[in-house]
């Protein structure tokens, strides 16, 4: 059994493949325009610097409200208490 390959069939082949071509090479040209603009690495140093500095403030922040929230919830709890001026609490009197 012998294959024909008809010139219309390697016509359409070869066109295909140049446009594949075509295609692959136009990708590998944004690719390095895209690699051209890519920061520095220490660029790069100084944002993950400042990223990592927001985010230490962000965590104080957050354990400041933390602590706020429980003095809050303490000074709460103490005016609510049924208790004289005179009272001591550890040596103290609640007045001081």
């Amino acid at each position: 059994m012998t294959l024909a390959i008809s010139p219309k069939r390697t016509t359409a082949n070869t066109a295909f493949w140049m446009r594949c071509s075509r295609r692959l090479s136009a990708k590998a040209d944004w690719l390095s325009r895209e690699s051209a603009n890519l920061p520095s690495s220490a660029e790069e140093h100084r944002r993950r610097k400042r990223d990592a500095s927001r985010w230490r403030r962000f965590r104080d922040l957050a354990q400041d409200w933390h602590e706020l929230s429980a003095v809050r919830d303490f000074l709460v709890a103490l005016r609510s208490m049924d208790f004289t001026t005179t009272a001591e609490i550890d040596g103290r009197s609640v007045e001081e």
